[in-house]
Order: structure tokens, then sequence, then C-alpha cells
């Protein structure tokens, strides 16, 4: 933790994977499995997703974006809503907010916070469409436009707008 304080917040789906195969591999796991797996983390918040919750499809007609992005951007920033929740609830907010997949392996040790500016936001290259993924190093007060990528699931390729999307 580099002398800072965390808390972790985790909005999971057992059936999540993709084409990787589910989180918690290698066979479908229990939600006490799950929870046995993240007891290290001393979680904040942990909310399960049900399908089909809020999911929107666009209607973009050119296949762009995905259709198959909605829900990992619709999950990401429900995860950030617990954040935002916490925060009111608390009466203060984080300094920074870091997105990291639990799902994802390190190397090395991540450089101290401390050794960043607060300008930008921290991600690695795009592996799914429109951002990475994996991890992301955010400044608290820039967290919204990363958290709000699911509000351009509904820009079509096109310049075209592909349905509502007030996430």
């Amino acid at each position: 933790s580099q002398g800072c304080v965390w808390d972790s917040f985790f909005y999971l789906d057992a059936e999540d994977g993709g084409g990787a195969g589910t989180i918690f591999a290698p066979a479908p796991s229990s939600k006490q499995d799950a929870a046995a797996a993240l007891a290290s983390f001393a979680p904040t918040r942990v909310v399960w997703h049900q399908e089909g919750a809020g999911v929107v499809p666009n209607s973009c007609t050119d296949g762009l974006p995905d259709p198959t992005s909605h829900p990992q951007l619709w999950k990401l920033a429900a995860c950030y809503r617990m954040v935002e929740q916490h925060e009111r609830e608390q009466g203060w907010q984080y300094t920074w907010v870091v997105r990291a997949r639990p799902d994802t392996g390190w190397l090395e040790n991540a450089p101290p916070v401390q050794a960043f500016t607060a300008d930008r936001i921290y991600v690695g290259q795009p592996s799914v469409w429109p951002l990475n993924d994996q991890f992301a190093l955010i400044p608290r007060h820039l967290a919204g436009v990363y958290f709000s990528a699911i509000n351009s699931f509904y820009a079509c390729g096109d310049g075209s707008t592909g349905g509502s999307g007030s996430e």
C-alpha cells in the first residue's frame, strides 16, 4: 500500500470472463468460494451483478462500437457508483481511484502513487474498446471521465446516435 490507505470494491459476475473462461477458474464457483478468494482484499463492498440489470443495447448499424463491450462498461460504471456511494456515506472523497481486474497478474510492484501527477489518467494500451480494462490509475477529480466510458457506447462509429444511454 506504500503508505496509502485504500479500500477495495468488487462488482462481480460469476459467469463473466468472455472467451477466457470464468474469473474463478477452473469451474464456475459459488459466491462463497469467491468470498473466500477475495478475503485477502478485505473488501469494503461486494455486489453481484444481475444479468440484464440496466443493459440497454445500442442500435448502431455499422457495428461500432461492438455490442459485446456494453456489459463490461456497464459493470465498470456500477462499481464506480459503489465508490461514489461510499464517499457520500463517509463525507469525503478519495484522492486516487485504481481500477484493477481481480484476474490480472503482476510481474513487479507498481511505483508509489507519489511518482504520478494528478493531471492525467494512467492506463495501458487499449485492449477492449474504448479503453484498457486491465488497470487504470485515476486522480479522483478525473474518475468520472474514465468510469463514464459507458456513455460512448451510444455514439456510433459513423457519427450517428445509437440509442439512449444515461447510465
